[in-house]
Protein backbone atom coordinates (compact mmCIF):
# COMPACT_ATOMS: atom_id res chain seq x y z
CA UNK A 1 0.00 0.00 0.00
CA UNK A 2 3.11 2.45 0.91
CA UNK A 3 4.80 1.91 -2.31
CA UNK A 4 1.59 2.23 -4.69
CA UNK A 5 0.98 5.51 -2.49
CA UNK A 6 4.87 6.59 -3.09
CA UNK A 7 4.32 6.05 -6.96
CA UNK A 8 1.05 7.61 -7.98
CA UNK A 9 2.81 10.51 -5.72
CA UNK A 10 5.91 10.22 -7.87
CA UNK A 11 3.54 9.91 -11.15
CA UNK A 12 1.58 13.24 -10.18
CA UNK A 13 4.28 15.64 -9.18
CA UNK A 14 5.82 14.56 -12.84
CA UNK A 15 2.26 15.26 -14.50
CA UNK A 16 2.70 18.65 -13.18
CA UNK A 17 6.00 19.19 -14.03
CA UNK A 18 8.16 18.77 -10.98
CA UNK A 19 11.42 16.76 -12.03
CA UNK A 20 13.48 15.13 -10.17
CA UNK A 21 15.82 17.28 -10.80
CA UNK A 22 14.86 20.05 -8.48
CA UNK A 23 15.47 19.46 -4.77
CA UNK A 24 11.86 20.06 -3.57
CA UNK A 25 10.76 16.48 -5.71
CA UNK A 26 11.77 14.56 -3.05
CA UNK A 27 10.66 17.03 -0.34
CA UNK A 28 7.22 17.26 -1.89
CA UNK A 29 6.72 13.66 -2.56
CA UNK A 30 7.73 12.24 1.22
CA UNK A 31 5.21 15.18 2.60
CA UNK A 32 2.43 14.29 0.27
CA UNK A 33 2.95 10.45 1.44
CA UNK A 34 3.22 11.71 4.89
CA UNK A 35 0.42 13.45 5.06
CA UNK A 36 -1.80 11.03 3.22
CA UNK A 37 -0.90 8.25 6.12
CA UNK A 38 -1.63 11.11 9.07
CA UNK A 39 -5.28 11.83 7.59
CA UNK A 40 -6.07 8.12 6.93
CA UNK A 41 -5.03 7.57 10.85
CA UNK A 42 -7.42 10.74 11.26
CA UNK A 43 -4.70 12.40 13.47
CA UNK A 44 -4.19 16.31 13.45
CA UNK A 45 -2.01 17.40 10.63
CA UNK A 46 0.66 19.98 11.91
CA UNK A 47 2.75 21.38 8.85
CA UNK A 48 5.64 23.08 10.90
CA UNK A 49 5.72 19.24 12.07
CA UNK A 50 5.50 17.53 8.56
CA UNK A 51 8.21 19.92 7.58
CA UNK A 52 10.21 18.75 9.88
CA UNK A 53 9.59 14.87 9.65
CA UNK A 54 10.24 15.60 6.08
CA UNK A 55 13.68 17.72 6.85
CA UNK A 56 14.82 14.88 9.32
CA UNK A 57 14.33 12.47 6.79
CA UNK A 58 16.51 14.04 4.63
CA UNK A 59 18.82 14.93 6.92
CA UNK A 60 18.12 18.54 6.75
CA UNK A 61 15.54 21.06 8.57
CA UNK A 62 12.14 22.20 8.50
CA UNK A 63 12.61 25.54 6.75
CA UNK A 64 15.02 23.86 3.95
CA UNK A 65 12.13 21.26 2.92
CA UNK A 66 9.57 24.44 3.10
CA UNK A 67 11.73 26.40 1.12
CA UNK A 68 12.36 23.73 -1.56
CA UNK A 69 9.23 22.86 -1.64
CA UNK A 70 8.44 26.22 -2.62
CA UNK A 71 10.91 26.42 -4.77
CA UNK A 72 9.46 23.59 -7.40
CA UNK A 73 6.08 24.98 -6.86
CA UNK A 74 7.50 28.65 -8.09
CA UNK A 75 8.97 27.33 -10.85
CA UNK A 76 6.59 24.83 -12.57
CA UNK A 77 3.34 26.27 -11.65
CA UNK A 78 3.25 29.69 -14.06
CA UNK A 79 4.24 27.69 -16.61
CA UNK A 80 1.85 24.64 -16.24
CA UNK A 81 -0.85 26.70 -14.60
CA UNK A 82 -3.79 25.42 -16.35
CA UNK A 83 -2.65 21.93 -16.53
CA UNK A 84 -2.26 22.29 -12.30
CA UNK A 85 -6.18 23.68 -11.98
CA UNK A 86 -7.18 20.93 -14.68
CA UNK A 87 -5.04 18.04 -12.31
CA UNK A 88 -5.69 19.38 -8.83
CA UNK A 89 -9.31 20.74 -9.80
CA UNK A 90 -9.06 24.12 -7.89
CA UNK A 91 -8.68 27.69 -9.29
CA UNK A 92 -5.45 29.23 -8.96
CA UNK A 93 -6.05 33.49 -8.15
CA UNK A 94 -2.10 34.24 -7.06
CA UNK A 95 0.18 32.38 -5.67
CA UNK A 96 -0.04 28.75 -4.12
CA UNK A 97 1.33 28.24 -0.66
CA UNK A 98 2.94 25.17 -0.05
CA UNK A 99 0.41 23.55 3.01
CA UNK A 100 -2.27 24.06 0.06
CA UNK A 101 -0.39 22.18 -3.00
CA UNK A 102 0.16 19.64 -0.62
CA UNK A 103 -3.29 19.38 0.95
CA UNK A 104 -4.75 19.59 -2.55
CA UNK A 105 -1.88 16.63 -4.24
CA UNK A 106 -2.93 14.53 -1.06
CA UNK A 107 -6.43 15.02 -1.77
CA UNK A 108 -6.69 14.32 -5.15
CA UNK A 109 -4.60 10.81 -4.49
CA UNK A 110 -6.86 9.74 -1.53
CA UNK A 111 -9.85 10.57 -3.64
CA UNK A 112 -8.31 8.38 -6.67
CA UNK A 113 -7.94 5.39 -3.88
CA UNK A 114 -11.78 5.64 -3.09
Amino acid sequence: MKKSIEKRTRILLLALGITPNLIGYGYSASAICKLIEQRKARKKVSYCKLYEEVGKEFFSNGNRAERAIRNAIANTLPRNKVLWEKLLNFKCNGKLTVSEFLSLCAEKLMMSDE
